[in-house]
C-alpha cells in the first residue's frame, strides 16, 4: 500500500511538472510538439506555404514558444511528387526573413538566394530545409512571454520554382 501510494505521488509530480512547462503557443500557423522522444524537430511551427515563383512579402505573430533553440527556414518539396531532385540549384530566388521581438529588436536575419543558404537534404533528396546557417543571426531562444514578428519576403522570384512546395517552418528540440 504505501509504495503504491509512492507511485501515485510519483506520477501525480511528473504530469503537474510536465503541464507547468507545456508550451502555450498563440500566434499564426500550427504548432507541434512531437513529444520528448523526437530525436530532432521535438518543435515545430509551420507558418504556411509561400510561392518563390513571385514576388511576396508576409508577416506573421506568434508568441509562447518554449525555450529551446529555434532555426527558422523554409521547407522544400517535390510539389508534385515527381521525382524532381532538391538541391541548391533548383532553388534561384532570392528570399529574405527575419524575426524581431516585441520590441522591435532583431535576433534573426538571412537574406539571399536560397542557394546560398544553408541546406539539409533529407535521403533521396525529395525534402529539404533551408535556413540561414550558424552563427548569432540565424536561431533564437524565445523568452517566456515575449511576442515575436516573423517577416519573410521573396524579393527575386524564379518562375521555373512553380514545380517546388515551399513552407515557411520553425524547428527547435529533440534529443540529439
Amino acid at each position: 500500500m504505501r509504495r503504491t501510494r509512492s507511485l501515485l505521488a510519483l506520477a501525480t509530480a511528473t504530469i503537474v511538472s510536465a503541464c507547468g512547462n507545456a508550451p502555450s503557443y498563440h500566434g499564426d500557423g500550427n504548432f507541434i510538439d512531437n513529444g520528448p522522444s523526437a530525436a530532432t524537430g521535438r518543435y515545430l511551427l509551420d507558418l504556411g506555404p509561400i510561392s518563390l515563383a513571385e514576388k511576396s512579402a508576409t508577416q506573421f505573430h506568434i508568441s509562447g514558444l518554449p525555450r529551446e533553440m529555434f532555426v527558422a527556414g523554409i521547407e522544400l518539396a517535390d510539389k508534385d511528387r515527381v521525382g524532381l531532385a532538391l538541391d541548391k540549384a533548383v532553388a534561384s530566388a532570392a528570399v529574405s526573413m527575419q524575426i524581431v521581438d516585441g520590441q522591435g529588436k532583431e535576433l534573426v536575419r538571412v537574406a539571399g538566394p536560397l542557394s546560398a543558404w544553408t541546406w539539409s537534404v533529407s535521403s533521396g533528396s525529395k525534402d529539404a530545409f533551408a535556413y540561414g546557417g550558424y552563427g548569432p543571426n540565424a536561431s533564437f531562444k524565445p523568452q517566456s512571454k515575449q511576442s515575436y514578428i516573423v517577416e519573410i519576403a521573396v524579393t527575386e522570384p524564379d518562375p521555373s520554382a512553380q514545380a517546388i512546395s515551399a513552407r515557411v517552418m520553425l524547428k527547435a528540440g529533440g534529443w540529439k
